[in-house]
């Protein structure tokens, strides 16, 4: 496999996947009819995995956040170093 020849693109409402199934049709479903929703809905961001314009995967990055009020968690700043 060429590693150069793939490209990780930004999904705009433009992109077209007539071909495109990862084997688990609610993945499959996410792609075509939602990603775009949550983009414009700044929810998550879709940045689709192509090789010669042929998408043959994508990633989905979640705008969300881990409150730590929510959790107990205990953090021991003096364990933690900078390098």
């Amino acid at each position: 496999m060429d590693f150069e020849a793939i490209r990780f693109v930004r999904l705009t409402q433009d992109h077209m996947f007539p071909t495109f199934d990862c084997g688990d049709d609610d993945l499959n479903e996410f792609l075509m009819t939602d990603a775009i929703k949550y983009q414009q809905g700044l929810l998550a961001v879709t940045y689709l995995v192509q090789i010669n314009d042929e998408t043959i995967g994508y990633v989905s990055l979640a705008n969300d956040k881990i409150s730590v009020k929510d959790h107990s968690i205990t953090v021991n700043t003096e364990e933690i170093t900078r390098q």
